[in-house]
C-alpha cells in the first residue's frame, strides 16, 4: 500500500520501544487508525505517563495525521471479579488507564467488561465499578465496553448484557461499544451473508444503537458459529468468510467507525496483507 485510503482502517500496534511507536508503525503500513496499549498490558503496576512520552507521543500524532486511535485495556482488568482484592487492584488501573487516553489526547477506551459465575452479580459489579470510577475520573474519555465470545464466565457475550451495562452507569455519554467480529460470531450472531448481516445489524441498532458504537474490531474466527471460544483468524482464512467482511466495508452505516485489526502474527507485513484484502472487498 503505497497511497493512503479513505478508509478508517488500522490494526493493533505494538508500543515496543515507545507509544510513539505505534503511530509511527502504523503509517508505515498506511493505517488510519489504530490501537494500542499505554502500558504492559500483562503486569499490575502502572503508573503516570512522563511529560516526555507524551510530547513523543504528541510529536508522533503530528507527524502521522493519524487522528482516529483507541486504547485497550489491560487484559488483567476484572471489575466482575469475586475476589474483592482482584476489583480494588482491577479499578485503580482502570482510573489509570483514562487518566492515560486523557493525557495523549485520546478519546476512547476499549474495555472487556470482566468475568463472574453469576451474570447478575457480574453487571451489578461492573456497573458500579464504572461508576465509581467515573466519579474521581473528570476525563471526558468514553469508555467502550467490548462484547466477548462467551468463553468461561465472561460477561458481555450477549448484546442484551452489554445494553443493560449502559442501562445502570450514570454517566451514560461516557459509554459506548466496540464490536469485535470474532466475538458476535463465537456468540452466535450469525452474520456471513446478506439476510444475516442485516439481521444482526438491525439487531446491534436495536439493543445498542449503532451510534453508540465507536470502534470495530476485524477478525475471523478459527473457531465455528456459536463455538463461545475466542480464537481469530486472518480475514477470510477463518469460518467467518469474506461475504460477511465485504458487507461490512461496504456498509454506509458502519463509514464513520474506526475498523481495528487484532489478527494473528501482529508482524507489520502481515497486518499489510489483512489490510489489502479489506481494501480490496470496498467498492470504488
Amino acid at each position: 500500500m503505497t497511497q493512503k485510503h479513505p478508509i478508517i482502517l488500522g490494526a493493533h500496534m505494538s508500543i515496543a520501544g515507545g507509544i510513539e511507536n505505534a503511530y509511527l508503525s502504523g503509517a508505515s503500513i498506511d493505517c488510519t487508525a489504530i490501537q494500542l496499549f499505554t502500558h504492559s498490558n500483562r503486569q499490575w503496576a502502572i503508573k503516570e505517563l512522563s511529560a516526555d512520552t507524551i510530547e513523543k507521543v504528541q510529536a508522533a500524532q503530528q507527524q502521522t495525521g493519524i487522528t482516529h486511535a483507541v486504547v485497550h485495556a489491560s487484559y488483567l482488568i476484572n471489575v466482575a471479579s469475586t475476589d474483592a482484592e482482584t476489583r480494588r487492584k482491577s479499578k485503580n488501573m482502570l482510573h489509570m488507564e483514562l487518566n492515560h487516553c486523557a493525557a495523549l489526547g485520546i478519546n476512547f477506551l476499549v474495555l472487556h467488561p470482566g468475568s463472574n459465575p453469576s451474570i447478575e452479580e457480574g453487571c451489578k459489579l461492573i456497573s458500579e465499578a464504572i461508576n465509581e470510577t467515573f466519579e474521581k475520573n473528570s476525563s471526558k474519555v468514553t469508555i467502550l465496553l467490548e462484547n466477548m465470545a462467551g468463553q468461561g464466565s465472561q460477561i458481555g457475550y450477549r448484546l442484551e448484557q452489554l445494553a443493560t451495562l449502559r442501562q445502570e452507569i450514570s454517566a451514560k455519554k461516557r459509554i459506548g461499544f466496540c464490536i469485535d467480529t470474532c466475538h458476535l460470531w463465537a456468540a452466535g450472531y450469525d452474520f456471513s451473508d446478506h439476510t444475516g448481516y442485516h439481521k444482526v445489524l438491525k439487531e446491534v441498532d436495536s439493543i445498542l444503537g449503532i451510534e453508540h458504537i465507536h470502534a470495530i474490531h476485524l477478525n475471523d474466527s478459527k473457531q465455528k458459529l456459536n463455538s463461545q471460544v475466542d480464537r481469530h483468524a486472518n480475514i477470510g482464512a477463518g469460518t467467518i468468510g469474506l461475504e460477511a467482511f465485504r458487507l461490512i466495508m461496504n456498509d454506509p452505516k458502519l463509514k464513520n467507525i474506526p475498523k481495528i485489526l487484532e489478527t494473528p502474527g501482529k508482524e507489520l507485513h502481515e497486518y499489510a496483507h489483512n489490510m489489502k484484502i479489506l481494501l480490496d472487498l470496498v467498492k470504488s
